[in-house]
């Protein structure tokens, strides 16, 4: 008898070895579509269904979650092999969309239980990402670039959204508006990142901000660590920051001691970039910064990626989110890109 059960269990344990001990993960069928869970904070207005470009009360953000709805043609194939990852955080099988849509927002009341919620996917993940999106967008614009980001990352996001005007089409009229939002949102952020730091020690929290919402994060790093210090942050990105160059080196400069790395992702055919230089009477930008970029890669732990070669769609300052996924977790670009070390120029890989 005692022969039989260890025959049995040595039996059982070369099966285990020779499979890996692991069995199959489970993947996505082709005719379902990936419905992501996006956490949110955001100091936009409540109209009674989701949130409006107009300010909602500074003192008190709306903290909850919402499902972003990827199209079929946007359920990739790595969401598809990987989906049990991505069900450990709360994504979900929809039966097949057409469109990108944000549904199910629901809020919660107070921030103890915004973390309570939040705590449980970090812990799966071991890490959380903070998203700040820049001007002219919705709240429905935020949710689905954190969900992009998400899906590549595999961790969850969390879209910081601050009211910024979206029309058909941007103006300076618009554009100053926001200048002026981002000013009345910098101390809402910044008690939000002051929270989640205190509740995510370990370096647990990485920031990803685009354009305008750099100068959240710039404030942010500014107020609460204005020495420096130890790292305590994995990661800070900044993706075609609209923010002045030469006072990113002088604001910026010893708080970027607070993250293990920041990155800062460049395109000389930003045309946003030029705009705004415009609008500021000349004074060159992050995200475009010229002869200035000599400066900031002289700042500690920073590196400066040009990914004007991958385009940044029809005006250069697009997000390649899948760019800022891979060198956040594997310090190279993937796929068919690779780095100039020299000048840390994206490139496509020789064939």
């Amino acid at each position: 008898m005692y022969r039989t059960t260890i025959a049995a269990l040595l039996a059982v344990l070369i099966a285990l070895a020779l499979s890996g001990g692991a069995t199959d993960a489970a993947e996505l069928p082709a005719d379902k579509n990936a419905i992501a869970k996006v956490f949110y904070v955001t100091s936009r207005k409540w109209d009674g269904k989701s949130f409006t470009q107009e300010r909602g009360d500074a003192t008190k953000h709306s903290l909850g979650t919402c499902q972003v709805h990827f199209p079929n043609s946007e359920t990739r194939w790595d969401i598809r092999k990987y989906f049990d990852s991505l069900e450990a955080q709360g994504w979900e099988a929809g039966a097949g969309s057409k469109r990108w849509e944000t549904t199910k927002v629901w809020r919660n009341e107070t921030m103890d239980r915004f973390i309570e919620g939040l705590r449980p996917s970090v812990d799966s993940a071991g890490e959380v990402i903070v998203y700040v999106h820049g001007y002219h967008n919705s709240f429905d614009d935020a949710t689905k670039d954190a969900a992009l980001l998400s899906s590549y990352v595999k961790a969850p996001v969390i879209a910081y959204s601050w009211p910024t005007p979206k029309t058909l089409a941007p103006t300076p009229r618009n554009y100053h508006i926001a200048e002026n939002d981002v000013n009345w949102s910098q101390q809402p952020f910044t008690d939000c990142m002051s929270r989640l730091l205190k509740e995510f020690p370990g370096r647990k929290i990485s920031i990803v901000c685009h354009s305008m919402g750099s100068r959240l994060v710039v404030g942010a790093l500014h107020d609460l660590f204005p020495e420096g210090g130890e790292p305590v942050l994995k990661e800070v990105a900044f993706a075609s920051a609209d923010y002045d160059s030469d006072t990113f080196v002088h604001r910026a400069g010893r708080s970027l001691s607070a993250s293990e790395i920041t990155r800062i992702y460049v395109s000389p055919a930003d045309k946003a970039m030029g705009a705004s230089q415009w609008l500021v009477g000349g004074r060159t930008r992050m995200g475009a910064p010229g002869d200035d970029i000599n400066k900031i890669t002289a700042l500690p732990n920073t590196e400066v990626i040009d990914f004007a070669v991958y385009g940044g769609g029809s005006t250069g300052h697009s997000m390649a989110h899948w760019l800022i996924a891979n060198m956040h977790k594997h310090k190279r670009p993937g796929g068919e890109w690779a780095l100039q070390r020299q000048a840390l120029k994206l490139v496509k890989k020789p064939r």
